[in-house]
């Protein structure tokens, strides 16, 4: 049965939409930056920046409330130093108490003594 004008058409026929899957890339949540120290976060920034993938982004905090609102939402915190409102040592043991599976570093640098 040879196919008719429209079934000819409807084969030939390309959409303009095409679904496609998302990268990975876009499915990755940001690192999040925490410290009160602007500098300090400028300087991790500019490190990671240079080292990770383009394209790769962040967020910063400067207060521990934004960190733990933040923190469940990002793939890896960095505690650059002490924040506006807490010490370093203590968001990174609540964060590691609430969160067990996100990664979190502490760049926080100790006195010599």
């Amino acid at each position: 049965m040879p196919p008719t004008a429209l079934a000819r058409e409807q084969l030939e026929w390309s959409p303009a939409l095409r679904l496609t899957g998302i990268s990975a890339r876009e499915h990755v949540p940001p690192i999040l930056l925490a410290g009160a120290d602007t500098g300090g976060r400028e300087t991790v920034l500019a490190e990671l920046t240079e080292k990770l993938p383009e394209g790769t982004a962040f967020v910063d905090a400067t207060a521990v409330w934004e960190v733990l609102v933040r923190a469940p939402d990002c793939s890896l915190v960095i505690v650059s130093g002490e924040l506006v409102d807490g010490s370093a040592d203590a968001l990174v043991e609540t964060l590691r108490q609430r969160h067990p599976h996100l990664p979190v570093v502490s760049l926080k640098s100790e006195a010599l003594g």
